[in-house]
């Protein structure tokens, strides 16, 4: 979904939305090469004016099982990320 006038992008005044939904099977996090990645993860990934966002019900990290993954990305200019998972597992 997007409304309002290009010439006003990315629309730091409000003047007009964007709003992406897609939707992953099999998706992997490889975040950094010195951490674990994330695999096998169904998610739905939301990007709108201002960030993203993913979630996932499970996934694989290593030998543990994660469930509830979310990942955000609140705003695409800033090197910020929020990362939250469940994990179970020995």
């Amino acid at each position: 979904m997007m409304f309002g006038d290009l010439d006003d992008w990315p629309f730091r005044g409000g003047e007009g939305r964007f709003e992406a939904v897609a939707m992953v099977e099999e998706g992997r996090l490889d975040f950094d090469p010195g951490w674990p990645v994330t695999e096998n993860l169904a998610a739905t990934l939301t990007f709108d004016t201002a960030g993203m966002a993913a979630r996932a019900p499970s996934g694989q990290l290593q030998e543990l099982a994660v469930t509830d993954v979310l990942f955000r990305l609140p705003r695409y200019r800033e090197p910020r990320m929020e990362l939250d998972a469940r994990a179970s597992g020995d």
